[in-house]
């Protein structure tokens, strides 16, 4: 088991899962963290390029995904704008490119990270 420290989260490390929770070195990160944790669960499902939450408990208190090998470096820009850019009818350029962002789940390149608070406000935006 390993843990590793985001902006607003922790994130343990199991032999199969990542289990996400959010930071409490300040109110501020602690609510972050929450939000986070809810954006990842809306948009878990949305589009194949996203991994996928199995489980959470409801308020943001704990993500619960499968564990992948995340990169060791950023994805090249046009494998970025292929895989994560605009598309026709979504985009998913809210994931940042860094190495630990992505990784690889059953054989596709998915972002493991996608938590940004301000997506929330986006789903119901439709400018």
């Amino acid at each position: 088991m390993r843990v590793a420290r985001g902006a607003t989260r922790l994130v343990i490390l199991t032999q199969n899962y990542a289990l996400k929770v959010p930071s409490i070195e300040s109110w501020e990160l602690f609510l972050c963290g929450l939000l986070s944790n809810m954006s990842e669960k809306i948009w878990s499902g949305f589009a194949p390029q996203l991994c996928p939450v199995l489980w959470s408990i409801p308020g943001g208190f704990l993500n619960v995904m499968p564990r992948v090998d995340t990169l060791s470096r950023c994805l090249k820009e046009d494998i970025y704008e292929e895989h994560f850019g605009n598309k026709e009818d979504y985009t998913l350029e809210f994931v940042e490119n860094k190495p630990h962002h992505f990784g690889y789940y059953q054989g596709r390149l998915v972002a493991v990270d996608y938590g940004q608070p301000f997506v929330i406000h986006q789903i119901g935006n439709t400018n």
